[in-house]
């Protein structure tokens, strides 16, 4: 933003002084001129004087005029620069539809709050045409006895509708994301490693739902089943109680989500327990918006 020349409040008073003894003087001088015109020996020379005295008057009565309401303009312009300030909301709830997983994607929050937030955005899809047509899967295979399979981040490992599925990470989704909104209407933005608190303030006090990884009741996670990683030399570890939720809300005390595991509908969790968990799971979360 450009900066604004700001004339002080001293400078405003001094103007005001100024001006002050300028009507004073000028008055004088009228007097003066006045008794000069009645007096028979007046001087050609005191008339130029006189002259001289009221130019000299005059430049300096526009100059305080000039100064004194550069100065009002200034001290308007700076209150109506600080009054336009965006206050963050104390407390948000974003009404957005809700979905469970309970019935048949067991070890599906993910597409389900994927969903969820394609519903909001008014994308007229379920869950069953998410899965089948725009979620990576991919499945366990043995050579020699060792089993293989790609990352989290490439696909989702095992199978959605079935208690043995594992999960998918933030890229699978952002993928499926992209296939489905078009990219002249919607940014699908991977928000992973921003905190909790940016992202509120960014997207939730703006109206705008979230999806972010974090634990299943937001219990404690832990490591469990390992892999080779497909084509590499790599062991990938999967994390247990790994959970998709989509952020809705906040207050100062607690985080808001709809959460589809167990048909539990909209929670509530202490902000500082949703953040640990959160930074368990790699801090991974999603934003749609609008191009």
């Amino acid at each position: 933003m450009a900066k604004r020349r700001v004339v002080s409040k001293h400078r405003v008073r001094n103007s005001i002084l100024v001006l002050s003894l300028i009507v004073f003087l000028v008055g004088t001088g009228m007097a003066v001129k006045l008794k000069t015109a009645q007096a028979e020996e007046t001087s050609a020379t005191s008339s130029s004087s006189i002259t001289e005295i009221f130019g000299v008057l005059e430049l300096a009565t526009q100059q305080a005029l000039a100064n004194t309401v550069s100065a009002s303009e200034s001290f308007s312009l700076e209150t109506t620069t600080t009054s336009t300030a965006t206050v963050k909301p104390v407390s948000v709830l974003i009404g957005v539809p809700y979905l469970t997983q309970s019935i048949n994607y067991p070890t599906g929050c993910e597409s389900v709050s994927a969903t969820m937030l394609l519903n909001y955005l008014d994308v007229d899809i379920t869950v069953d045409d998410f899965i089948e047509g725009y979620l990576a899967i991919s499945d366990f295979e043995e050579i020699d006895g060792v089993l293989y399979a790609p990352t989290p981040n490439q696909a989702f490992i095992g199978d959605p509708s079935t208690e043995s599925g594992y999960g998918c990470y933030a890229p699978v989704i952002v993928a499926a994301y992209q296939e489905i909104l078009p990219s002249s209407d919607y940014a699908v933005i991977n928000e992973t490693r921003t905190s909790l608190s940016d992202l509120a303030d960014t997207y939730t006090a703006n109206g705008t739902p979230i999806l972010i990884w974090a634990t299943i009741n937001m219990v404690e996670s832990y490591e469990t089943a390992s892999w080779s990683v497909t084509g590499t030399d790599d062991t990938f570890t999967w994390i247990a109680n790994e959970h998709c939720l989509v952020l809705v809300g906040y207050d100062e005390d607690y985080y808001y989500f709809n959460d589809p595991y167990n048909s539990n509908g909209i929670v509530s969790y202490e902000k500082a327990l949703v953040e640990q968990r959160y930074a368990e799971l790699g801090m991974q979360a999603i934003a749609v918006v609008e191009a």
